[in-house]
């Protein structure tokens, strides 16, 4: 199984440990094949960055704990180009490098907690599911 990890999954995993995608992170590699894209990764160091994160979550968002987080990532997850352009797809034009970077990395998910990727439902194939479904259907794989 190959899931792509959007940025708000890798966000709420660095900001709530034991939340519903922390778990998701925890479990790949070895329950499942872990995509993202220089793209995400870029929006990711963003997020961690911005003010009001820093200022929320300043014990958990620290240079030494971002390093960590990024060489976890950079060690664990298949990092996809997503060179390709494809049509504008998403009613936010910002999620079409993520879609065709889970479709170039043959993803058969996305897991995402944004509503205009979640509203597309598919793409390509690829099933576009929330972290709390991506769970379920991990779950399930293992009883299978």
């Amino acid at each position: 199984m190959r899931a792509f990890l959007d940025t708000n999954v890798l966000v709420s995993a660095a900001i709530r440990p034991g939340g519903k995608p922390d778990q998701i992170v925890r479990r790949a590699v070895t329950e499942f094949a872990w995509l993202t894209s220089e793209y995400v990764l870029a929006e990711l160091e963003s997020s961690l960055l911005r003010q009001h994160i820093q200022k929320k979550y300043s014990a958990l968002v620290t240079a030494e704990n971002r390093g960590l987080y990024f060489g976890m990532i950079n060690r664990d997850a298949e990092i996809v180009e997503g060179e390709r352009s494809i049509a504008p797809t998403s009613r936010d034009i910002k999620d079409d490098p993520v879609l065709a970077s889970a479709s170039d990395g043959h993803a058969d998910y996305i897991v995402t907690g944004d509503r205009d990727l979640l509203a597309l439902g598919e793409f390509e194939g690829i099933t576009i599911v929330t972290p709390e479904q991506f769970l379920r259907i991990l779950d399930n794989a293992l009883n299978e």
